[in-house]
């Protein structure tokens, strides 16, 4: 990645995985003292919430940069105004906030050295455009009773594919798997879902409902490293 050594900080995957994804793997605070670019990459949970304070951007090299694409509030913005105010940290780069959007008078839009973005960098006209059609044609595929193209769980595809079948829905009018409702009277409904870890209600689903991938395939493309950082 632009000639830079890239590390990476994820408690859900091994050395060997990341290597093959083309970065080191190491512990957070290495990551924090030795990356010229700090990246967050990760869902907000109770593990990451304000995973980077005061004690991290005291870590980071003074010509460092902190970028966060992730998720408001796994990011102390108010250390991070202290950070870039004592001059501890080179910039940032910030796609979330606490409040999306933030308010004008914003701390951290008062520094010459932070890059702020709405946190839509994917939402042009034509993704918009292709996220709806994709979502309409995977949805007629299935009340076709024909398999969608974006399936995330597709070893259930034959076991709902028969009891789709069994139940002679007519065509465009029901999908996916029956399942109670509150009056115990049986629905049809399809689950679909994007990227983060799986509830327990996402894994209850995942076995008898067909998963549809919201956008393209590489909308999910696995498990986000929590920090990924690059040397020069």
């Amino acid at each position: 990645l632009f000639n830079m050594t890239v590390l990476a900080c994820d408690p859900y995957l091994d050395e060997k995985t990341i290597a093959a994804r083309g970065a080191i793997k190491v512990e957070k605070d290495e990551l924090l003292r030795r990356a010229d670019f700090v990246s967050i990459n990760c869902p907000l949970d109770d593990g990451s919430r304000k995973m980077i304070g005061a004690r991290e951007y005291a870590l980071m090299k003074p010509g460092a940069f902190f970028i966060t694409t992730a998720r408001g509030f796994i990011h102390d913005e108010a250390a991070l105004a202290d950070a870039l105010k004592a001059d501890k940290i080179a910039g940032a780069g910030l796609d979330v906030w606490e409040d999306e959007p933030p308010p004008h008078d914003h701390p951290l839009l008062a520094f010459d050295n932070v890059l702020a973005s709405p946190h839509t960098a994917g939402l042009t006209r034509q993704s918009r455009y292709n996220i709806a059609k994709i979502a309409a044609e995977q949805m007629i595929d299935i009340l076709d009773g024909k398999p969608a193209s974006r399936v995330l769980n597709p070893e259930v595809w034959p076991a709902f594919a028969a009891r789709f079948r069994r139940t002679g829905a007519p065509a465009r009018r029901r999908a996916s798997v029956p399942s109670r409702s509150g009056s115990g009277r049986r629905r049809s409904r399809a689950a679909a879902r994007g990227c983060g870890r799986p509830t327990r209600a996402d894994r209850a689903v995942s076995r008898r409902s067909v998963i549809l991938r919201p956008e393209s395939p590489s909308a999910c493309p696995g498990s986000p490293a929590s920090l990924a950082g690059s040397t020069a």
